[in-house]
């Protein structure tokens, strides 16, 4: 809580007089009044530092001991504010030829994948370093891009980077989380000539760099707290309401002035009734959790107590900007971020995280309501990243019917939240039939892969908002084929959290996100899918199996069109961190940190238990990162040979043109046609199957292709290393060739095993 700077009252010098009785007692009462006075300053200031009663529920009245807010530390906060430093950014471009270097109109996501198709993602918190290293500087050591730079990454976004979560007095209270509260890098990562550095070895070793720009929900910093002080020209930088105190007595009690909370439905209901809050937004038919939440009693800086009501996302420490505020300082704080990430520092890619302001309107029954104002501020801040030479990544969740119209004319691509999500669940379950729906949902909603880029895991698990199921949000519930029947799409969801729970017994799911969340790594979800129930017992035996999961949905997510997202978690094999190396209250309050633990990609960290930020060091499975790029068998190399066939064969550019049926629960199938080969003209497919169970399948194609005899087909991947097929005594340990007779195709699948065919017509007769 901002607490009041009181300046120390000065020592008053006193000399004891000298001479008759009644000097010495004019002496000894101009001491006791001094006592006095001091007594009464120091009480004052103890009563300042006291913590307050909490607000009764009933009570409207203002207590009387909300501090007035210190000029001092209002004038530090404004120059630590997002608002402030956004004026000296907008500076830089306006009147200058900045702005007008480059169109920004029209997503270029052809122009990203050619110069940057696979990323490295990577959490701050979690990277294991010396106490006194930076995490730039741990992420700039030259032998961890080197091999980097030999696996196939050419770019990495660590994320988040700048500081966040809130600010209270002069301290912050948090330094893990995603809600960003300042321009400004974490001390944890290090400062701008640090993340320059690693910008230049980054392109050293042929790549580039990203980060998140602010979100549209941040933290409760500088910004907030100034609006809520009524700061002139703050005011409408957040969903905020300035409620009349004769209502107070509807809002529940809080513990001090910053704590925000959620009033019950009864409260939001009755002050809706006094007009002081909206009717219901339309947020609530495209699944984003806004809720109104209220702050305790602010003094402001006119020395009047108010409490607000404000749109928070998820909770109620995640305040939410004002996009269409007539002041436009919301609109201001997000241009600045773009300046600073992009023109000043020279990042290739944005991230923008922007789901907070889908459906931030009054809903009026307009099937435009839900994309207010959320495709306005993607458009915006798209077009202004390209202007300044970057690319934007869209990277929440989204009904399809928004995702297709933020794609139309905003960020150039946007994170894969559908079909990895469900690899993942098949890996757990043995059952693919939720992915293979999926692939189909994309396919019907007319959004191509190439606008997408797949990561293994996005956040901190396997994200189960299955939100291409949700219903659109003025449309009838979906209705989708299922274990051969046609059922709605909510009956699908359950079944499929069904299928999570008969894997899992008791999973965690993350409580912020209405428990859509699975909190785990993919070396969890391998290691769960083979029954390991304690990673002290068991494991070792078990690691290649674990690699060879890990190593299954790392490579289906790299062989769809688009962009592909390793994690360093990948990288490192990390393990979930068990429930006991995290306080109690942690593991109840923030569960995703067990899929968080810190790691190491380079050597010398063995003696490194916890990360900067706080994290315990997880158990990993692999090497260094440098070690594994120097062994065949590893998990390194062996995706270091699906980047390399990704690469050459034009992956990221290909159009998935099929998803065929399939004979095995456990199979999944994908047909891309690859772009024109420079050195053979006939066309050319490529046939992704990967066996998600854990049971061998023999699978049988007919290949619905434009006409074309298909000559040839060949294995991508090799048959070696991380990839070869696990045998069992009575099984030959040998892959067996694809058999291919008119058009139809043969593929025996060992368990948990991918295979990547390469189909080659033959050549047009010469005329």
């Amino acid at each position: 809580m901002p607490q009041q700077h009181a300046t120390p009252a000065p020592a008053i010098p006193v000399t004891p007089p000298a001479g008759n009785r009644s000097s010495r007692a004019v002496y000894l009462l101009f001491r006791l009044l001094a006592v006095c006075t001091l007594l009464y300053l120091a009480g004052t200031c103890l009563q300042g530092c006291a913590p307050r009663t909490p607000q009764g529920q009933e009570s409207g009245l203002p207590s009387s001991d909300v501090p007035r807010a210190d000029p001092g530390y209002v004038q530090w906060l404004s120059r630590q504010s997002m608002l402030s430093e956004s004026q000296r950014l907008a500076d830089i471009v306006s009147g200058s030829a900045l702005q007008w270097r480059k169109g920004g109109l029209r997503p270029a996501p052809a122009a990203l994948l050619r110069e940057a198709d696979t990323w490295l993602t990577v959490r701050p918190e979690s990277v294991l370093g010396k106490s006194s290293e930076p995490v730039f500087g741990v992420l700039a050591d030259r032998r961890v891009w080197q091999a980097l730079q030999k696996l196939g990454i050419r770019g990495m976004l660590p994320a988040p980077v700048h500081v966040t979560g809130g600010l209270w007095g002069y301290d912050l209270t948090a330094v893990r989380g995603d809600d960003i509260i300042q321009y400004g890098f974490a001390d944890a990562c290090g400062t701008q000539e640090h993340f320059l550095h690693l910008l230049r070895m980054a392109n050293a070793h042929g790549a580039v760099l990203g980060t998140m720009l602010t979100p549209a929900a941040t933290g409760m910093g500088p910004d907030f707290f100034l609006a809520a002080r009524g700061k002139p020209g703050y005011a409408g930088i957040y969903c905020m309401i300035d409620l009349p105190r004769d209502s107070w007595k509807l809002l529940p009690a809080v513990q001090s002035e910053w704590q925000g909370t959620f009033p019950d439905e009864a409260a939001v209901t009755a002050l809706r009734g006094k007009g002081l809050l909206p009717p219901p937004l339309a947020a609530a038919r495209t699944g984003n959790p806004l809720r109104w939440a209220v702050t305790g009693e602010v003094r402001g800086i006119d020395g009047e107590l108010r409490r607000w009501a404000y749109l928070a996302h998820e909770v109620p420490t995640r305040p939410v900007l004002n996009w269409t505020d007539p002041s436009a300082a919301a609109r201001r704080i997000m241009s600045g971020s773009v300046i600073r990430q992009t023109g000043e520092l020279g990042t290739a890619l944005a991230g923008l995280t922007l789901q907070p302001f889908s459906g931030a309107v009054i809903d009026e029954n307009d099937q435009r309501g839900p994309a207010a104002p959320l495709l306005d501020a993607a458009r915006t801040l798209a077009a202004e990243n390209r202007r300044y030479g970057g690319w934007s990544l869209l990277t929440d969740t989204m009904q399809l019917p928004l995702l297709t119209a933020l794609l139309d004319s905003g960020p150039d691509m946007a994170v894969d939240m559908y079909t990895p999500p469900m690899a993942a669940h098949a890996l757990l379950t043995g059952n693919a039939q939720a992915l293979r729906l999926s692939l189909d949902m994309l396919r019907t909603a007319g959004i191509d892969h190439r606008r997408l880029m797949h990561p293994v895991m996005w956040g901190h698990g396997i994200d189960y908002t299955l939100a291409h199921l949700a219903p659109p949000p003025y449309g009838p519930e979906p209705v989708v084929q299922w274990q051969g029947s046609r059922i709605r799409a909510s009956a699908v969801q359950r079944h499929i959290m069904d299928q999570l729970r008969a894997a899992v017994d008791e999973p965690v799911l993350h409580r912020a996100t209405a428990g859509r969340v699975y909190c785990t790594t993919p070396a969890g979800i391998a290691a769960q899918a083979l029954g390991l129930k304690d990673q002290r017992t068991g494991l070792r035996a078990i690691t290649p199996e674990i690699i060879r999961g890990t190593l299954l949905l790392a490579s289906w997510n790299a062989l769809l069109p688009g962009g592909f997202m390793l994690d360093g978690r990948d990288l490192a094999g990390a393990m979930p961190l068990p429930a006991a190396s995290l306080p109690e209250e942690d593991v109840e309050q923030h569960p995703e940190l067990l899929g968080r633990g810190a790691y190491a990609l380079g050597s010398g960290y063995d003696s490194v238990m916890i990360s900067r930020q706080g994290l315990p060091a997880a158990r990993t499975l692999h090497d260094s990162l440098p070690a594994q790029m120097l062994h065949d068998g590893s998990y390194g190399s062996a995706m270091a040979a699906v980047l390399s066939a990704r690469r050459r064969l034009g992956v990221p550019l290909a159009e998935l043109v099929d998803t065929p049926a399939v004979s095995g629960s456990g199979t999944a199938a994908t047909v891309l046609a690859l772009p024109p080969d420079n050195v053979r003209a006939a066309p050319r497919w490529l046939l992704v199957c990967a066996n998600f169970s854990r049971k061998p399948q023999h699978e049988r194609f007919t290949l619905r292709l434009p006409p074309a005899v298909i000559e040839t087909a060949k294995d991508i991947l090799p048959a070696d290393g991380a990839f070869a097929p696990a045998a069992a005594p009575t099984q030959e340990p040998q892959r067996t060739p694809p058999g291919l007779q008119n058009g139809r195709l043969s593929i025996r699948l060992q368990p948990w095993e991918i295979r990547a065919l390469l189909l080659e017509a033959a050549p047009a007769p010469a005329r």
